[in-house]
């Protein structure tokens, strides 16, 4: 169970990693374009978080994906003992 719960972890992890490469993509594209100030407005009001808030929805994945990786060391050492 928990191995599948840590594969699921760490889909999520790949699959937010490719929206964040899209994400900057994208990103680089509109500001190509947009160079007025209602577009600079746009992008600190709506935009400017994306980035971040994606990068910590990561790191915060990969810490779980971790803490249970440290859970089965521990059961299995545990289990080899017995």
């Amino acid at each position: 169970m928990s191995i599948r719960c840590r594969h699921d972890l760490n889909s999520s992890i790949t699959q937010l990693r490719s929206t964040l490469n899209q994400w900057r993509e994208s990103q680089m594209l509109v500001e190509e374009s947009w160079n007025d100030e209602t577009a600079q407005r746009f992008r600190e009001e709506h935009l400017s978080d994306a980035e971040s808030i994606l990068n910590r929805t990561i790191a915060s994945l990969q810490e779980a994906c971790d803490l249970i990786r440290k859970i089965e060391k521990k059961s299995s050492d545990t289990h080899e003992q017995s």
